[in-house]
């Protein structure tokens, strides 16, 4: 069973398996649906990306295993970070897979998970999960309602919509925003998303 959010992820992990001789029972990007299907198809293995519709990736791990579902997880991502590793490995996943690696390894995990092997990330670009990990850092030290207001800003909600959303007066979001950036290290909206993105904020 393939969970990803991108059609054409979906399109490839399906062609790669089929010709490694796999069964694709179902595939879906929404992570309520992906759990609905896993109950009624009980699929062997589920390959998993964080990023979803719904429920998060790492729900999805935590449902899987607390009904006792009898499958196989591995998580496929482009959120190479060490702690994110670590957490999806506590919560269950029975492998991690960069997306910025070889599809081969994808294939690789597959077959190392079914083997009752648990495989972690390969080939995964020391300085980049050393960026990921920090990027991480920064968003920890955002308080309850700094974080609240950066996925507002990152949603593109200005600062009156925010100031409302939040009931907060037009000054003290400048002030939040101005705070936010600090802590995140960014100088621009493109900033904030991008950083967004490779934290699967976005």
């Amino acid at each position: 069973m393939i969970v990803d959010d991108h059609p054409a992820v979906r399109l490839a992990i399906r062609l790669l398996l089929a010709n490694e001789g796999f069964d694709v029972v179902a595939e879906t990007g929404d992570g309520a649906e992906a759990l609905f299907l896993a109950e009624r198809l009980r699929p062997a293995l589920m390959v998993l990306d964080l990023g979803l519709d719904t429920v998060d990736g790492v729900a999805v791990i935590d449902e899987v295993i607390g009904q006792g579902l009898p499958m196989k997880i591995v998580v496929f991502t482009g959120l190479a970070s060490l702690r994110l590793e670590e957490c999806c490995r506590q919560h269950g996943a029975h492998g991690f897979v960069s997306k910025h690696s070889e599809m081969a390894e994808l294939v690789y995990a597959i077959k190392a998970v079914r083997a009752d092997d648990y495989l972690p990330a390969a080939g995964q670009d020391a300085k980049g999960r050393e960026l990921l990990n920090q990027q991480y850092e920064r968003l920890e030290s955002l308080s309850a309602r700094e974080f609240k207001l950066m996925q507002c800003v990152i949603r593109g909600l200005g600062s009156k919509e925010i100031a409302e959303h939040l009931g907060l007066t037009l000054k003290t979001v400048s002030t939040y925003k101005a705070r936010l950036y600090s802590k995140l290290e960014v100088n621009s909206l493109d900033e904030l998303r991008t950083l967004a993105r490779h934290t699967g904020l976005l």
